[in-house]
């Protein structure tokens, strides 16, 4: 796993993150370890998944949201008995809640829930949480589902207080066997509404009242999965479902809906490809069952950022005599119009498909790198060898792909709750990551087990990434399989820096410190320090930029707060140049200017100027960025006035830049260009136009983004050309003389621009 890391600079958070070297130099994509750290598992409490007595599996799944804004999840176990079953012999589900609301974490049901108001039916599982009534609080939907046509339940809703309770109530939307539920605001009122499938004609789109009901209607036909998004791109909402009515193959599909006339109208726009189970490489395992693909879910994800809402449909084919069903996630791109390309094979890597498919496919940036990864947790059978990797992530790289990876971790953990849970039964349940107090992650789960004739479940937590689970030797290898090139005295040395403790006996270490950057982040050699302030600068280049630790371990640092786009204010000229010479302190500031008006009759005029200051108007940088010294400008303008007062000027500036080069490497010259129009009568000037516009000139930028197999730094030349918004000006000078103070003349003049900038100031002095 790449342990995230981060860092306080100059009062704002720098993210870094530790990576693998570059195999043979140039290798950017992010290298992740297959194994984190957890501690020793908590055993919390155990309760019974089912009312009555019996032992009977059951289909569960972990629900984790925080529905009372204290930025720790809560925890809700709940899904339905497993078949066969008959109405005469059918459990309901005792939901489960857990929480931190004690100072640590506990079993909540009967705080949250009144009497028996946590019992349900069942579900397939699917619990949704949103705002259903807009009160700020945060519900919770089971949707309704048993696995069979002869056993229907309540679509039921809880309302949230606000004070850690729920009220319960029901959707009245008939016998509905719902394999998959959606809830977000579908018509813009700011309140959360439900759509349930249904293996029948009793699909629903349900929009929440303030009220705390629902107006619902139903239509449509048979699907197990949904997803609703902007597909079409034009601002409208519509539906995928998977496992639809279809011919042939393909039955994923996309639809619009209305319910104008007082029932759910489906209108098909576009058939998605085809199941992946239809490729020539399933033909012999389809031979061998009679079941068609089973496409359980699908999700929106724009996977490839470009605006356009892509889906993921997760798709299962049972085999008869197979221990697991198999599995397939199909990325589909989505190219606009309806029309959708499955682009799997170039996306996803290393998914293992004789795994059972995760009825809850959660987006989570598991490893803190801002992009949004595929947590997959399902539950499995325990086999000889223990617990399958039903469980992994996939995990986004920066080049668009999902890499499986964090598998053996999910297998350890649920091996080792499910050995030290006496009598466990053989149906392993799917795991969750939960977000704990202080920013903290924790794994739960369960394990069932047999107690006096009825199935019981124990539920279990682990913080990720303590102190106390980890050996010295294990660091070691973590260390030497994130940063490959470092020798094993560096690998020692980091490991006398992690303060060894002992653990019941054992010596451990913490890996966390482990993995911390030892001593000052270098870029270049530099301590991280400094700015960079470029007009039209995209800060996107050094989000990513490699910096080594005192002992040569890469990080990936992000600099974005040491960035800014700089603004400039320049100003063009609007009045008649007077020949004259000004010079301050040694040298450093000065300026020259003339214009013909001086010395010739002519209408056209040209004017110059040459000046120098310690800075650049139109860009700044300092620390390990460089150091600018100063700037020569050359500025040129031709100009006429009429005789009828009107006038006008354009110019064009030059910048040349001496600075001590950092990462910085280039200043190009810096050419603008300004234009304005204006009127004069007597002592007054109005005047507007463009004010000076960037049309030439960069900043060359190398910085260092990998490191090769041998931890030696790659650079990666960056062109960065500084440009500024152009912007229109308004702008009026006023000299006036007083009869009462005839010695002396005021000059009032003011400035607006199209950015809304304002300036101006009053004078007054002697007449020349």
């Amino acid at each position: 796993m790449q342990i995230p890391f981060k860092l306080s600079l100059l009062a704002t958070a720098v993210v870094l993150a530790g990576c693998g070297g570059g195999a043979g130099g140039g290798n950017t994509n992010t290298v992740v370890r297959n194994s984190v750290s957890y501690a020793t598992p908590t055993h919390i409490n155990h309760f019974s998944p089912l009312t009555g007595t019996g032992v009977q599996a059951t289909v569960s799944d972990v629900f984790v949201k925080d529905l009372n804004n204290d930025n720790n999840d809560e925890v809700v176990v709940g899904g339905r008995l497993t078949q066969p079953a008959t109405a005469a012999t059918w459990r309901n589900t005792n939901l489960q809640l857990y929480g931190w609301n004690t100072g640590s974490f506990t079993n909540e049901t009967s705080t949250w829930f009144s009497g028996t108001d946590n019992q349900i039916v069942g579900t397939e599982p699917s619990i949704k949480f949103g705002d259903f009534n807009g009160d700020g609080n945060i519900d919770m939907f089971t949707a309704p589902g048993t696995d069979t046509s002869s056993i229907y339940g309540n679509a039921v809703v809880f309302t949230n207080s606000g004070s850690d309770s729920f009220t319960r109530s029901t959707i009245p939307v008939g016998d509905t066997w719902s394999h998959d539920s959606w809830v977000g605001d579908l018509n813009a009122d700011g309140r959360d509404d439900i759509v349930m499938t249904d293996y029948g004609s009793n699909m629903s789109v349900n929009y929440g009242n303030t009220d705390g009901t629902f107006s619902t209607y139903t239509g449509g036909h048979g699907a197990s999965g949904i997803s609703i998004a902007d597909y079409l791109g034009n601002g409208t909402q519509t539906i995928i479902l998977t496992d639809t009515q279809a011919t042939g193959n393909s039955d994923t599909k996309l639809y619009s809906f209305d319910v104008s006339s007082g029932s759910l109208v489906l209108t098909e726009v576009g058939v998605l490809p085809e199941s992946r189970f239809y490729q020539s490489k399933w033909d012999s395992q389809r031979a061998l069952t009679r079941w068609a693909p089973h496409a359980i879910r699908n999700f929106t994800l724009d996977f490839n950022g470009d605006g356009l809402q892509d889906v993921v449909v997760i798709d299962l084919l049972s085999v008869p005599g197979a221990d697991n069903s198999f599995s397939e996630m199909q990325f589909l791109r989505n190219d606009g119009g309806g029309n959708f390309t499955d682009v799997t094979d170039d996306v996803l890597v290393n998914y293992d498909t004789s795994t059972q498919g995760s009825y809850q496919p959660i987006l989570v940036d598991i490893n803190n790198d801002g992009l949004d990864d595929i947590l997959l947790s399902s539950g499995d059978t325990i086999t000889d060898s223990g617990y399958n990797d039903a469980t992994r992530v996939l995990v986004q790289t920066s080049d668009g792909k999902f890499v499986q990876k964090y598998e053996d971790v999910f297998k350890d953990f649920y091996n080792q709750i499910h050995n030290s849970t006496a009598n466990a039964l053989a149906w392993g349940q799917p795991i969750n990551v939960v977000n704990g107090p202080g920013g903290e992650k924790y794994l739960f789960s369960t394990v069932l087990y047999q107690d006096n004739g009825n199935v019981q479940a124990k539920t279990y937590l682990a913080k990720i990434g303590t102190t106390g689970t980890v050996t010295p030797q294990a660091v070691a290898d973590v260390i030497d399989a994130t940063w490959p090139y470092l020798s094993d005295p560096q690998v020692n040395d980091v490991l006398a820096r992690t303060s060894p403790l002992s653990f019941n006996g054992t010596q451990v270490v913490d890996l966390d410190s482990a993995m911390q950057p030892v001593g000052d982040l270098t870029v270049d050699k530099t301590v991280i320090h400094g700015s960079l302030s470029v007009s039209g600068l995209n800060n996107s280049i050094v989000t990513k930029v490699t910096a080594l630790d005192e002992i040569g371990r890469n990080y990936e640092v992000d600099l974005t707060p040491l960035t800014n786009n700089f603004t400039a204010r320049v100003d063009p000229v609007t009045q008649t140049r007077a020949l004259g010479f000004t010079a301050v302190g040694d040298n450093a500031t000065y300026s020259f200017g003339a214009d013909t008006s001086r010395v010739s009759d002519s209408e056209w005029r040209f004017g110059i100027s040459v000046g120098k200051q310690p800075y650049n108007p139109w860009i700044n940088f300092d620390g390990m960025f460089g150091t600018i010294n100063g700037t020569q400008t050359v500025e040129v303008d031709i100009n006429r006035e009429y005789t009828n007062g009107l006038w006008h000027r354009a110019g064009i500036m030059q910048y040349q830049t001496d600075f001590t080069p950092g990462l910085v490497t280039r200043v190009d010259d810096l050419w603008a260009g300004y234009a304005v129009l204006g009127y004069k009568e007597q002592g007054l000037n109005l005047y507007g136009g463009l004010k000076p516009t960037l049309f030439s000139g960069s900043v060359g930028l190398r910085l260092p983004t990998d490191v090769d197999s041998k931890g030696n730094l790659m650079y990666t030349d960056h062109k960065v050309s500084v440009r500024n918004r152009a912007l229109g000006f308004l702008g009026i000078d006023y000299k006036f003389v007083l009869d009462i103070t005839k010695a002396l003349e005021y000059n009032v003049n003011a400035q607006i621009d199209s950015a809304g900038n304002k300036q101006g100031n009053f004078t007054a002095g002697l007449p020349w």
